[in-house]
């Protein structure tokens, strides 16, 4: 059974109050290479940036789950992950040099590329999803 404090991790982690966005996520992306073998570099333009706290929760849970899906379905050797403020807002990317999305239709949510809690965690912040197809 997962412990409490594991629970209440996965809820929000401790380390976005203790560290702030933009240094969890360069953490993120050294624990997901060491996890996986996958090279992965962050690149941001928002280093000194402060988020609103349910939209830091939301931009690190959108890039552990793609992540996630980089690592089970992508056969990837590298990944990236970016954040770049603009005029209008900010732009989340995640991309990788694996087998991508072949089909110019997105398959269900429900199927391997797993993209609904992607989508559903960009909507809080009036996001929204797009994909580089190959």
């Amino acid at each position: 059974m997962r412990s409490v404090k594991n629970i209440a991790s996965e809820l929000r982690p401790g380390v976005l109050d203790e560290l702030g966005l933009v240094k969890t996520l360069k953490s993120e992306a050294r624990e997901f290479e060491g996890h996986t073998g996958v090279q992965c570099r962050f690149e941001t333009n928002t280093a000194k940036a402060k988020f609103d706290r349910s939209a830091a929760v939301a931009i690190f849970r959108i890039v552990q789950a793609a992540l996630t899906n980089v690592a089970r379905h992508a056969h990837a050797s590298r990944a990236r992950i970016t954040l770049m403020r603009k005029k209008n807002g900010l732009i989340l990317t995640v991309m990788d040099n694996g087998k991508g999305i072949t089909s110019p239709s997105l398959p269900p949510a429900e199927s391997e590329y797993e993209s609904e809690p992607l989508l559903a965690r960009s909507r809080p912040m009036e996001g929204c999803m797009t994909y580089g197809l190959r």
